[in-house]
């Protein structure tokens, strides 16, 4: 390894104008909101897509050449967690569900969020839903697919708790309960049969599934 960057190009979502230097930015144009607008991101695991989310809208890059390739379109909620599957085929999130607007007694109106986080499972290349789970807390955490893509899981934290799911079915496997704290990352192992999970207090818990 030689820490040299391979590759080196400006993402572009299509509508988005973005400066081709760094002296042509401008505080308050596009480029601004393009940087605050960003959500999560993960490469395909051969490198050759970049999967990002922009404005609540799933997009797919070329690495080689920054171009955008494909638009998942927009997510209800908002979206915190992003992974992509071993194939490079499917891409795994979890946020909070989409709020309601309700009337206010002495005028106008509150963004109330509902009591639930929305995880899907969504297939790169056909732009289509293979499942969405609504899961109890409004907290949202990690996600992870296993090594084979067959598994995955899902954190949330109120309470702090992860359920690992069946990725063709959506049938819940397991229920990791009783967390001291809310989940920052996790990871399977190579044989599918542990979890690890790094929690918010520096603890890190390796289940035996």
């Amino acid at each position: 390894a030689t820490g040299k960057a391979l590759v080196d190009n400006l993402l572009r979502p299509s509508g988005v104008q973005i400066p081709e230097d760094e002296e042509d930015w401008e505080p308050n144009g596009d480029f601004n909101d393009w940087r605050f607008d960003l959500g999560p991101a993960a490469a395909t695991p051969d490198g050759k897509s970049f999967v990002l989310l922009y404005r609540n809208s799933l997009r797919v890059f070329d690495v080689s050449t920054g171009r955008e390739v494909r638009n998942l379109g927009g997510q209800d909620g908002r979206v915190l967690t992003l992974d992509v599957s071993p194939d490079g085929g499917l891409a795994l999130t979890n946020g909070w569900g989409k709020p309601t607007t309700i009337p206010l007694a002495g005028g106008g109106r509150r963004s109330v969020s509902p009591d639930r986080h929305i995880a899907r499972v969504l297939e790169l290349n056909t732009d289509q839903k293979r499942l969405e789970l609504a899961l109890p807390g409004q907290q949202a955490g990690a996600v992870a697919f296993n090594a084979n893509g067959s598994l995955f899981a899902v954190a949330g934290a109120s309470p702090p708790k992860v359920e690992v799911f069946d990725t063709q079915s959506g049938q819940l496997r397991w229920s990791l309960d009783a967390l001291p704290a809310g989940v920052t990352a996790m990871v399977f192992s190579h044989d599918h049969r542990l979890l690890a999970t790094a929690l918010q207090d520096t603890t890190i818990i390796v289940w035996d599934l």
